[in-house]
């Protein structure tokens, strides 16, 4: 079985980056599958590579309040080609129409990955 990582709210199991809609809870044993349209279910290919992001604060919201899932990937994965950091729900509408889809490099977090459907194990 392969595994990938990713970092949700201790509390909640929710998503801290994706706002409305694209906010996702990760509970354990479910299946969950990404918003239509979407990069995908974004993921870690190494739990050091999402606590990396952790620690460097990639993420704006308190280290204590976040935690790193071991995930099942379902389907095969793929490498988010822009990351940008839009805060509302209208933001990552935009960022979808205009340039979410498409190959150019604004920002990176390293390790990152992408996959269409995960599985929760944590």
């Amino acid at each position: 079985m392969k595994i990938a990582y990713k970092i949700v709210y201790k509390k909640s199991r929710m998503s801290p980056c994706a706002p409305g809609k694209y906010c996702l809870k990760y509970d354990k044993d479910n299946i969950i599958s990404s918003p239509s349209g979407t990069l995908g279910i974004f993921c870690f290919k190494t739990r050091s590579y999402a606590q990396e992001t952790i620690d460097l604060e990639l993420i704006s919201h308190k280290q204590d309040d976040l935690i790193i899932i071991r995930v099942e990937p379902i389907g095969r994965g793929k490498t988010p080609p822009i990351l940008v950091a839009p805060l509302f729900e209208n933001n990552f509408d935009m960022y979808y129409k205009s340039c979410g889809l498409k190959d150019n490099n604004l920002c990176d977090f390293p390790g990152s990955i992408c996959f269409e459907s995960v599985r929760v194990l944590d």
